[in-house]
């Protein structure tokens, strides 16, 4: 600080500290009473909560439980062929298309059924928290998954082809042991003209 000037002008400080404690103490205690007086608002209706509303909560979590599941998975030109994760946003039974919502990527690149080419969503990756229109074979229900996925790799997999047999069945195979005898060997020789 400089010669002229003061701590209680350079913090600007009350002259009287005493007077400036007893407004901020009148402060809070009016902020405390208030508090205590919510508190006992509070605490009084929780004391008259009945029996009877606190079921009625029950009943809520149980109708929630009880909604059917949307999450979906959706694929592209088989069901086999999963691209995405998402929600069914809009069912009905006579359209051909559903609309989704894309939650999830696992393949991003693959290309969307119905693209919205305006908005520039042609790949999975570019739909992404859209809602999308989705052809109905290829929007598999999380609870039906199975059922679904064992059908369509029926179809599409390929036929395993077996193993041909030997022709020579009668073939002995050799043994670990693959020398002939020594006297093969000198037999060779002779015949060779050597030895």
């Amino acid at each position: 600080m400089g010669k002229f000037i003061t701590p209680q002008q350079y913090f600007y400080l009350p002259k009287n500290v005493k007077y400036y404690l007893e407004i901020e103490n009148e402060r809070v205690d009016k902020r405390i009473k208030k508090l205590e007086d919510d508190l006992e608002k509070l605490k009084r209706f929780v004391l008259n909560v009945s029996k009877a509303a606190s079921c009625q909560i029950g009943g809520v979590i149980e109708d929630f439980e009880k909604q059917p599941d949307n999450s979906c998975l959706l694929a592209v030109e088989f069901a086999a062929n999963v691209v995405a994760k998402g929600t069914i946003m809009k069912y009905s039974a006579s359209d051909e298309n559903i609309e989704v919502m894309i939650e999830t990527i696992l393949k991003g690149e693959a290309l969307i059924p119905f693209p919205l080419e305006e908005e520039f969503i042609v790949k999975v990756k570019d739909g992404l928290g859209y809602i999308l229109s989705w052809p109905r074979h290829l929007v598999i229900r999380c609870s039906n998954l199975g059922k679904v996925v064992a059908k369509s790799v029926k179809k599409h997999a390929t036929p395993v082809k077996k193993a041909a047999t030997p022709v020579n069945e009668d073939v002995t195979p050799l043994k670990e042991d693959a020398t002939p005898p020594k006297e093969e060997i000198g037999s060779n020789k002779k015949e060779n003209g050597t030895g």
